[in-house]
């Protein structure tokens, strides 16, 4: 399970500790809410995943209607009123009814608490104690309610404390790198922007629908640039090169020069006029352009990367404007290499420059609160 999605399902269960202490059948109930928690965690890429399908899910709603009956029933509400029973799907009289000003707001403290310790979600701890504050502003049910309702505070609670979990993956990616983090800031987006929880659920759906159309394109962009560009690339410098050396496949590798040149016009084709790119486009824009440099992912969010040489973009190009697309001869290509270097992976050495390269990446990304989370998670050892 991804440590960042394990600390905010622990985070939430554990908040139910302090009122569940000998009562076994609320614990068993906590218990089992608690493994249906870490089995939705389990299904979920990110935190951002989870955090989503906690709210659109139900998980939300159960967990706030738990807490609530539970809190009822422990000795911090004098005289509250209580069915005497428990469970997930609890219906309970508003706590106005029960509770001073003063109780209610304390009922979100050990969610509080438990933020706090994450010591990096700065925004839902501001929310917090702008409700506990509530309480030095008025003694007077009624005009509280008011105030939670015209400062939307309890949905400020649920929907910033989602942002900055959901986020928090998302905001320490490579801004440029449009395959992973486009979609995700159209759900960043939904989390800031919703006022209350209808529009909240609503926009988190549509925006999975759009998310995943954008994921779609730009994985079709990575495929076509990435494995179709480089890829012809490398191929065909590795074939020119057995023929021009006469190696032991020099004779098949002419047919499939032949062959590759075909497929290399129809690919260009696509991408310029399916896809609206010209080299320019490709060559300037810095999530295309990496892509031609062989990036190396170097952490699990690809926020740094191993490349090769800035050269090679041109390299690329010219390989592609002067020799895959264009009307010379393969005799005039053989005869005539190109005048741009070529840089190649790394082999022998691969695994020792890589260590260096992850080595680097650690200090790059140090300040990053994805990165900082996990620190703090492990101890200090990442």
């Amino acid at each position: 399970m991804d440590a960042l999605i394990k600390q905010t399902a622990d985070a939430y269960i554990n908040a139910f500790e302090p009122y569940i202490e000998g009562k076994e059948e609320t614990k068993a109930l906590v218990e089992k809410f608690k493994d249906e928690i870490y089995v939705l965690a389990e299904s979920c890429g990110d935190i951002t995943e989870f955090m989503q399908r906690f709210q659109t899910e139900g998980y939300q709603d159960r967990y706030t209607n738990m807490f609530s009956a539970i809190y009822m029933q422990s000795g911090e509400v004098s005289g509250a009123a209580s069915n005497g029973s428990v469970s997930d799907e609890t219906e309970y009289v508003p706590v106005s009814e029960r509770l001073t000003v003063k109780q209610f707001v304390e009922q979100y403290r050990p969610a509080y608490e438990e933020i706090k310790k994450a010591g990096n979600r700065k925004n839902a701890e501001a929310i917090y104690e702008e409700l506990f504050a509530v309480a030095d502003r008025t003694d007077e049910l009624q005009e509280m309610s008011l105030i939670l309702e015209r400062e939307h505070l309890l949905f400020k609670i649920a929907s910033i404390d989602l942002a900055e979990s959901g986020t928090v993956a998302f905001r320490s990616m490579d801004p440029n790198w449009d395959l992973t983090v486009k979609g995700r800031e159209m759900l960043a987006r939904a989390y800031e922007e919703s006022r209350s929880d209808e529009e909240l659920t609503y926009r988190t759906e549509i925006t999975k629908r759009d998310s995943e159309r954008t994921d779609f394109n730009e994985q079709f962009k990575y495929g076509a640039i990435f494995g179709g560009l480089f890829g012809a690339t490398v191929w065909w410098n590795m074939a020119l090169d057995e023929v021009r050396s006469g190696g032991p496949a020099a004779d098949k590798c002419i047919g499939s020069l032949i062959r590759q040149r075909k497929k290399a016009r129809e690919l260009w084709d696509l991408i310029e006029k399916g896809m609206s790119l010209s080299w320019n486009d490709i060559a300037t824009n810095p999530y295309t352009r990496i892509l031609l440099q062989y990036p190396v992912q170097t952490d699990e969010l690809f926020r740094t990367k191993m490349v090769l040489p800035p050269e090679s973009v041109d390299a690329v190009r010219y390989i592609w404007e002067e020799e895959l697309i264009s009307d010379r001869t393969i005799e005039d290509i053989l005869i005539n290499p190109s005048p741009m270097t070529y840089y190649m992976q790394i082999s022998k050495t691969k695994d020792l420059v890589m260590e260096r390269y992850r080595k680097k990446a650690e200090e790059l990304n140090s300040h990053l609160p994805y990165f900082e989370m996990k620190k703090n998670l492990s101890g200090g050892n990442v």
